[in-house]
């Protein structure tokens, strides 16, 4: 089926299927390709992110995936019974001057990033942060206290009964924070870029080793850089990793050092329990599958993994970041 959309819509020929992350792939005999699913709610949403891709190749990046147009209109067409879009993979081998970490990389592509919007085009990123946080607070509260109605309570009702209260101060720590530093440095007073929904070491995608990683405009969006810088963190910080957590942040102010704006809007947003809310709600609709019991247990580890979680971040705050400002009380006495 695949095989047959591909060329009915491309006309193109596919000589072997692979798996790059997330996404289904394939070669032909002169080039390699990416599907990606359709998630925009408007075409308008793609046109603008294919237009910064295109300005970004433009300024000098010739890690980005080129978009390829199906002979009908539109940018998706159906493939395997889902809309998607195809991306040419450049064949862009690695050389000796490239960057060679995601920091460095990052950096670059944020400097780029910022060349696409006028400086005056400064938006309040942290309200829009807090707002969101605050909608996805009021929709597992909602929840919460419908859980707590039930006559009986499953095993995941009983551990979201007993952790939510933590998450709450938690979530309304990371918005107290956030907005505490809008307020005293002035948060719409630095240009954002472009910017990843969810930044982590597996957003780029490399599909043979002696290729150069590869950037999908996919989860693009216009954000504050330190969106991304602290999403990369909170990936590795899941893992207790802070030797990779300070290495990065080394490397991405090899040229410049993040502002202590950046710095403490990073912090608000590693304070924001961004995993759990994600993880709650996808263990419940996991409740009737096979999935269910491990999604739990992925809860529970991370629930284990709290204090210890708590204590990292507390060594890269104090340390590479130097948010310049006293942590939260509560943070700090949960480390005692």
């Amino acid at each position: 089926m695949m095989e047959r959309n591909v060329y009915d819509h491309y006309g193109l020929y596919m000589r072997e299927a692979f798996q790059a992350g997330a996404y289904a792939g394939f070669y032909t005999d002169h080039a390699a390709y990416l599907l990606v699913p359709d998630v925009m709610q408007k075409s308008d949403d793609w046109k603008e992110k294919l237009d910064w891709a295109a300005h970004l190749k433009w300024c000098g990046d010739d890690t980005i995936a080129e978009f390829v147009a199906p002979y009908t209109r539109g940018y998706s067409v159906p493939v395997d019974g889902e809309k998607q879009l195809l991306f040419q993979i450049p064949a862009k081998p690695v050389r000796e001057h490239d960057p060679v970490s995601d920091g460095e990389a990052l950096f670059r592509f944020h400097q780029l990033g910022k060349r696409l919007f006028p400086s005056s085009a400064v938006q309040p990123f942290s309200q829009r942060w807090c707002e969101w946080w605050e909608t996805r607070l009021g929709q597992l509260e909602n929840w919460y206290a419908n859980v707590r109605k039930k006559a009986s309570y499953s095993d995941m009702d009983k551990w979201f009964l007993h952790t939510f209260p933590y998450y709450i101060g938690r979530t309304e720590n990371a918005i107290q924070w956030v907005k505490e530093t809008a307020w005293e440095m002035g948060a719409g007073e630095e240009p954002g870029c472009v910017s990843h929904f969810c930044f982590t070491p597996n957003t780029w995608i490399t599909i043979a080793e002696n290729n150069a990683s590869v950037k999908l405009p996919s989860d693009w969006l216009y954000d504050h850089p330190s969106r991304d810088v602290a999403e990369w963190l909170r990936y590795v910080l899941t893992d207790g990793d802070t030797k990779a957590a300070s290495q990065f942040l080394s490397d991405y102010q090899h040229e410049y050092e993040l502002s202590p704006l950046a710095c403490q809007l990073v912090f608000g947003r590693l304070l924001f329990p961004y995993y759990f809310m994600e993880r709650v709600e996808q263990t419940y609709l996991r409740e009737t599958t096979s999935e269910y019991d491990q999604a739990l247990a992925d809860l529970q580890a991370m629930w284990e993994k709290e204090p210890e979680h708590i204590e990292k971040l507390a060594v890269i705050a104090n340390t590479s970041l130097s948010c310049g400002k006293d942590l939260p009380e509560w943070f700090i006495t949960s480390l005692s």
